[in-house]
């Protein structure tokens, strides 16, 4: 697909063209991954699970997000009466939560098409949020 927009228009090929033709072909390797239920993928959607979970979490505990802040339940736990909390806790939760809502859509779409395929990957998907979660 799109070799033949390369080959149908020379002034498609110039160098930034190039790069974006290649960095598309490799995101279309990388998907073609997904489409398979093999062990290697299922390792590659934990992790990215895990990822997106830990990368939302420490966003929203240096303050890169609006939407979400610190986990408000250290606050809740008995303390001596001279401590004072004044850090940032990590929103754990809010991490992984986001992570479900993010990379679970493409995989409940495809339980209509594939569902054996689609079970999987929102397992591996779970998987990787529950270790994210729980380490």
């Amino acid at each position: 697909m799109i070799l033949s927009l390369v080959i149908r228009y020379p002034t498609f090929i110039c160098l930034s063209a190039y790069i974006r033709v290649e960095f598309l072909l490799k995101i279309y390797y990388l998907y073609s991954i997904f489409f398979v239920g093999t062990r290697e993928s299922a390792y590659v959607l934990a992790v990215t699970s895990a990822g997106v979970s830990h990368a939302v979490t420490k966003a929203c505990s240096s303050g890169l997000h609006d939407n979400c802040g610190c986990d408000r339940t250290i606050y809740d736990h008995p303390r001596e009466p001279n401590f004072e909390w004044s850090g940032c806790s990590d929103n754990i939760y809010f991490g992984a939560e986001f992570s479900r809502q993010f990379l679970d859509v493409r995989e409940r779409n495809r339980l209509k098409r594939n569902p054996k395929l689609g079970l999987t990957n929102l397992h591996n998907n779970y998987v990787g949020r529950h270790v994210s979660l729980h380490l």
